[in-house]
């Protein structure tokens, strides 16, 4: 007899499965709730290198504030504030491309454009500054190059365009540096730099505000109706700044005259899914998908069980399960189909179609077809009309 399973073991693994599906709903509540599965320096991050106290720090304070998941070529930010958080400095030197064109066509309808610049460790200034140095070279090599007919005119790179060059600031003990502010703006004497990177503006369409040593730390200039702002130092507009030392007089005036900011996201990666989940989402299909995932259940259900009872073990007759093997089988069918009688008269019939039939002697099938009608009907006779016949072709073979 075989022995049962106790239950106790499987109620452990039950628990244990629970237990970890529960860890893990937790876990995923718990990054998701600080944000630190986003990038660093977004507005969705809650922990100390986002953004979101100062997104929330707006919406406090009754200014209408969204986020930008889409291309911003596509986004319509109007005429407010757009900060794009955590830019790497190569960023600003990449080729005009339809998002930068987007961007700048929005600043000249009257938006103010703030970019702020993720800090830069000096020996990764260093390496930047070699490669800066390598562009350099390359592009004296290229302009003292004879020009040719397959030369294709490259985008101005946008430092280039803004007239504007990035500078790396020595490293000093503990890696931090002081702003100073230059002008009679209502904003703070100094701010800790945490960064190596500066700026060297071209000309004067550039306005410093604050400065580090001969370099300049933050600028402004106006571009057609709206303005754009250069921020090395984005840890200004960091959660741990905001906590430790929020400096509210500088982001009132990053902020502006307008009433309506926009912090973009997808220059850090975070763009908005387009597919078929998302879209039922918005519209409201939710409902409609889990209703065809009942129907799909259903579908396989009834296509993998049948909804027919089975039939009783006692519901069948016990002559029909008798046959075990093809003679038995036979005898079942030839019971069925056949009266007794006539079997002498129906195995005489089916042998003479075979060829062996022919091979008979004359006398020999005249006596076959003596014992089948001799038989007459009557199963009395049967078995002994089938003896006789055997012997008969016994003899005979």
């Amino acid at each position: 007899m075989k022995r049962a399973t106790p239950l106790w073991p499987r109620l452990a693994l039950a628990g244990a499965l629970l237990l970890m599906l529960a860890g893990l709903v937790q876990l995923f509540r718990d990054r998701f709730a600080t944000g630190d599965v986003y990038p660093e320096y977004s507005s969705l991050r809650g922990d100390p290198l986002g953004t979101r106290v100062l997104y929330e720090s707006f919406e406090a304070a009754g200014i209408e504030v969204a986020r930008n998941f889409r291309d911003v070529a596509r986004a319509d930010p109007g005429q407010g504030t757009i900060f794009l958080c955590g830019l790497h400095w190569s960023q600003i030197t990449g080729t005009d491309t339809e998002d930068v064109k987007a961007l700048l066509a929005s600043v000249r309808a009257g938006s103010r454009l703030v970019l702020g610049f993720a800090p830069q460790a000096p020996e990764v200034a260093v390496v930047a500054g070699a490669h800066a140095a390598e562009s350099a070279g390359r592009e004296r090599e290229r302009r003292h190059r004879a020009p040719s007919r397959q030369d294709k005119p490259e985008a101005r790179p946008l430092h280039r365009e803004f007239g504007i060059d990035t500078r790396w600031l020595p490293a000093t003990e503990g890696g931090v540096h002081t702003a100073a502010r230059v002008g009679a703006d209502a904003l703070p004497d100094s701010l800790p730099w945490h960064t190596a990177l500066a700026f060297e503006p071209e000309g004067d369409a550039w306005r410093r505000v604050y400065g580090v040593d001969r370099y300049a730390a933050i600028l402004e200039r106006s571009y057609g109706r709206g303005s754009i702002v250069l921020v090395g130092d984005a840890y200004l507009l960091s959660n741990e700044a905001m906590a430790r030392g929020r400096q509210s007089a500088l982001l009132a005036w990053l902020l502006g005259p307008n009433r309506r900011v926009v912090f973009d996201e997808t220059h850090l990666g975070v763009e908005e899914n387009t597919g078929i989940a998302a879209l039922a989402r918005r519209y409201g299909l939710a409902h409609t998908a889990l209703a065809l995932i009942a129907v799909a259940i259903l579908y396989f259900w009834k296509n993998g069980t049948s909804l027919v009872p089975p039939a009783a073990r006692g519901a069948v007759d016990a002559g029909e399960l008798a046959g075990r093997d093809a003679s038995s089988g036979l005898v079942n069918l030839l019971r069925r189909t056949l009266p007794a009688g006539e079997l002498v008269a129906a195995c005489v019939a089916e042998y003479k179609r075979a060829a062996a039939w022919r091979r008979l002697a004359p006398e020999t099938q005249r006596a076959l077809e003596t014992l089948a009608l001799s038989a007459g009907g009557d199963r009395r006779r049967v078995p002994e009309a089938m003896r006789a016949a055997h012997e008969l072709l016994k003899r005979k073979s």
